[in-house]
């Protein structure tokens, strides 16, 4: 077997064993995707946990109510169907760190071995949780490859995991690295099917780690689209910011506007039950502290069913062309992320072909963004976007739109660059 491809991006976390007559390779435990689901789960079970600890502390102090009777004021016992749908919220939680900690904790050892001396080619996988041990063995016949599949969607863009052998046999396949980074997938995917020898389909062009597919864009001093805005800042710098609305590209309009009307719909029958329920308490001789509570988790139920419209409602990517380099200002909703790019890092601007995925009724295609080419790559890869959607109208109006005022600061495009 030859040396096989480099670790996809330096300080990966895949650590290579052995890639001589097979392949072992250990990927630990942890990663971004580990990080940010800790901090869901932190804030999702302090406020579960705080909703429900209140219903429960009034049941033992109060007792519960089995036969539905109406209480005689604010300090009557606790309705019993309240605690399991209260306690609903916390098992939620419960759940998610338990999802928390076998992305952080669970390390994982691959082996793949081609066909040798009348034995079939070999892949497993083997991890480990907490000292507990699982191993997964398959044995392959000719043909049999490593494939990428699709292994959920976030915010519309596929993410993929690996898949070795086909999937309808399921003694005969194995799907894994649905934690992984998104090159790391791609690499494993890749190296497996050295190692056994095999010729992999291409890849899809959306796939995790697959190259950027990129068009060169002219100069170009005005912009046609609506959507695309230019200007100066306080400093007198040139401003180019391409706006969408919604954050993601057309095709999910319907649906944002169906969630934000059943929000409105859902917190205007709370509203309705709550001053209903206000003469009852008045007359009872105070407040119905039980009874707000109960309302609680379902206006917070409200809150997320709107929060996904109102969110992207606002996606923005404001551009600012100083004499050093671009200043980089993405936007969704109230978040806000600066990102600054050195000119001298530049090398070219342009159209952004693959950039993801955006699936609605009428199929699959892909979503095409305004980008320069950085090199050496920065953090954020090799490409860093300019727009975040509105189709290829405005990824060409802000690409020519940047590069227009680039060169007007002195800046030139690498000719390779092109």
């Amino acid at each position: 077997m030859s040396d096989g491809p480099p670790p996809p991006v330096p300080g990966s976390r895949i650590e290579v064993v052995e890639r001589d007559e097979r392949l072992v390779l250990r990927i630990p435990a942890g990663g971004p995707r580990a990080r940010s689901i800790f901090w869901f789960a932190l804030f999702w079970n302090a406020l579960s946990w705080a909703v429900a600890g209140t219903f429960w502390g009034v049941a033992v102090a109060n007792g519960v109510d089995w036969n539905l009777k109406p209480a005689g004021g604010q300090d009557g016992p606790v309705p019993w169907f309240v605690l399991p749908l209260v306690g609903l919220f916390p098992a939620i939680g419960v759940g998610l760190v338990i999802w928390w900690s076998k992305l952080r904790f669970t390390h994982t050892l691959l082996f793949a071995a081609p066909a040798t001396g009348g034995e079939p080619a070999t892949v497993a996988v083997r991890t480990e949780w907490f000292g507990r041990e699982r191993t997964r063995t398959i044995r392959l016949e000719p043909g049999d490859r490593a494939e990428l599949e699709v292994a959920y969607e976030e915010n519309d863009r596929p993410r993929y995991r690996v898949r070795v052998g086909p999937q309808e046999e399921k003694d005969r396949t194995l799907a894994f690295g649905t934690a992984w980074a998104d090159d790391e997938v791609r690499w494993v995917a890749e190296s497996i099917n050295q190692t056994l020898g095999v010729e992999a389909e291409r890849f899809p062009d959306d796939a995790p780690g697959a190259p950027p597919r990129t068009a060169p864009v002219a100069a170009d001093a005005n912009a046609d689209h609506p959507h695309v805005r230019t200007g100066l800042d306080a400093r007198g710098r040139s401003i180019v910011e391409a706006r969408c609305w919604p954050g993601w590209p057309p095709g999910k309009r319907t649906l944002a506007a169906f969630m934000t009307v059943s929000a409105l719909a859902w917190w205007a029958a709370l509203i309705f039950i709550a001053v209903r329920a206000l003469p009852d308490a008045g007359q009872a001789g105070g407040r119905d502290l039980v009874g707000f509570l109960f309302l609680v988790p379902f206006a917070l139920v409200g809150m997320m069913i709107i929060s996904v419209p109102v969110a992207v409602c606002r996606a923005s990517v404001r551009t600012t062309i100083a004499e050093e380099g671009l200043i980089l200002r993405w936007g969704v909703g109230l978040l806000r992320y600066t990102y600054r790019v050195p000119r001298e890092r530049i090398s070219a601007v342009v159209v952004w072909e693959n950039f993801g995925t955006v699936r609605d009724a009428r199929g699959s295609r892909p979503v095409t963004v305004a980008a320069v080419r950085v090199d050496p790559p920065v953090k954020l890869g090799s490409h860093v976007p300019l727009s975040l959607g509105g189709g290829r109208e405005v990824a060409e109006d802000v690409a020519g739109l940047v590069r227009h005022r680039l060169e007007s600061t002195g800046w030139r495009p690498v000719p390779d660059g092109l």
